[in-house]
């Protein structure tokens, strides 16, 4: 991805703090979508089509 430069966490963990402590969500950013330019057409249906086609680009 071009013209963007941020840093953000790749990996997520979620708790419940109370009444009882266990995990809740774990994961892991692995794509970056940004203004790709499609339109709300392009995932309205069973598939997307259109620029929604192009999969997000990897976190290096």
């Amino acid at each position: 991805m071009t013209g963007y430069r941020a840093q953000m966490p790749t990996r997520f963990h979620e708790r419940v703090r109370g009444p009882l402590r266990i995990d809740a969500h774990s994961w892991w950013l692995t794509g970056l979508d940004a203004d790709r330019g499609w339109r709300a057409g392009d995932v309205a249906g069973s598939a997307f089509t259109g620029a929604a086609t192009k999969g997000a680009d990897a976190v290096h």
